[in-house]
């Protein structure tokens, strides 16, 4: 399942936010068809609100994690 198709978790709805009183989340950063991995994982732009310096912030599904992963315990 891609990230993009699950948008009922936390990590697909953060544009807009202001997390932790210093990075406003801008923008989605939105795979392109020859990426790779991501899978588990959401891509913004956002900004440090007190110097404007912009940053890439990966946020974790783990929604997504924990139904895709099956581990083997011998």
């Amino acid at each position: 399942m891609e990230n993009s198709k699950d948008e009922n978790n936390a990590a697909s709805n953060l544009e807009g936010k202001l997390l932790n009183d210093r990075w406003k989340v801008l923008k989605r950063i939105d795979p392109t068809s020859d990426g790779t991995g991501g899978k588990f994982s959401i891509r913004y732009l956002v900004e440090d609100v007190t110097t404007h310096n912009k940053a890439f912030l990966k946020a974790l599904n783990y929604k997504a994690f924990s139904r895709g992963v099956r581990i083997k315990i011998p």
